[in-house]
């Protein structure tokens, strides 16, 4: 609730001018290339939470009102981090389960655990794992993303509450059923590691030099603890130093595996907005962009325009990038942000 009131509550009536709020956009504060902004991150509705909660929670959407004569439409990408995710890694078994419309955390529990010949990721199937295995799937959702941002075995085994051994062989089988991730993975963390920087597929670049410095200077032991450890322990301002330099190169290799999945989702989500403001201004409709919400793009439309405009969000957000699978995105519309959202 303090949250609520801080962060959203408060914050909009205080900067109000006469009963509007004006949100800033930025599009040089996150190294994504997302946008930066005041409604960057909206609370989602939620229906099982205290009534107390609920009450203010669900209101904050609806703050944002699209006013007489006109309407929000909006649509954001169906799982845009998952979508791109595949696309990067090249995959063919993920490319499939995007291509199918297979669940992608039944899939990778199903991969990882072996069990392809007792459940399906097919939600409309008779033994879709969610269904009889619903822990399993819920597990998965740890680690799924987690592996491919770099989530080591300890992390997991914590996360998880298991033991790091059962953790290191989720990670093991993971891979075995996506060796093409793996090297993707192992190709990227080279390359930051030698040139000092990386690059999305979009054209955006991470410039990492520290991270090439501290390779050159000191090589792999950085990214070992035990080894840092073993080499330094008996000499404890050196070890902390060492410690501290292993934090940094571990850090920028987590955003060497990163940033090339949130940039080209960032891609993708500021291609589209400007496409869409052109073919706007090009039928000469009624409509602007209001609001981009993280991989979300709402237009403020009148009414009479409101069904071009809805066909015009679906067809430039799936059409505008072309990746090996598909994008899809599907519009909504209404008088108030939390109808649509």
């Amino acid at each position: 609730l303090q949250k609520i009131k801080g962060t959203y509550v408060d914050r909009i009536l205080e900067l109000q001018e006469d009963g509007i709020f004006y949100p800033q956009w930025h599009m040089h504060r996150t190294t994504s290339g997302r946008l930066g902004g005041d409604l960057m991150q909206l609370p989602r509705q939620v229906e099982s939470a205290s009534e107390l909660v609920m009450k203010y929670n669900n209101r904050i959407r609806n703050f944002i009102i699209a006013g007489n004569g006109y309407k929000l439409t909006g649509a954001d990408w169906s799982s845009l981090e998952v979508v791109v995710f595949a696309d990067d890694s090249g995959e063919e078994s993920l490319l499939s389960m995007i291509r199918n419309k297979e669940d992608f955390y039944s899939k990778t529990a199903i991969s990882v655990y072996g069990l392809e010949d007792q459940y399906s990721a097919d939600k409309n199937a008779e033994n879709f794992l969610k269904n009889h295995e619903p822990e399993l799937r819920q597990e998965a959702k740890v680690y799924s993303l987690g592996i491919r941002y770099n989530m080591q075995s300890f992390k997991l085994s914590k996360t998880l509450n298991i033991g790091q051994k059962q953790a290191q062989k989720i990670i093991d089988k993971y891979f075995e059923a996506a060796p093409k991730l793996k090297k993707r993975m192992d190709n990227l963390v080279h390359f930051a590691k030698f040139y000092g920087f990386v690059k999305s597929k979009g054209g955006r670049i991470r410039h990492l030099p520290l991270l090439k410095k501290l390779q050159f200077a000191h090589g792999e032991i950085l990214g070992d603890s035990l080894e840092l450890w073993k080499k330094y322990n008996e000499h404890p301002k050196k070890y902390a130093s060492m410690k501290y330099l292993g934090s940094q190169y571990r850090s920028m290799i987590n955003n060497a595996l990163n940033f090339p999945i949130q940039s080209m989702a960032a891609t993708i989500c500021n291609k589209s907005a400007i496409k869409i403001a052109q073919e706007i201004k090009r039928m000469e409709l009624d409509a602007y962009i209001c609001m981009i919400i993280h991989d979300e793009i709402v237009v403020r439309c009148s009414e009479k325009d409101s069904d071009r405009v809805s066909k015009l969000i679906q067809y430039v957000m799936e059409n505008e990038v072309k990746l090996q699978v598909p994008l899809t995105a599907e519009p909504a519309t209404g008088d108030r942000y939390g109808q649509i959202k």
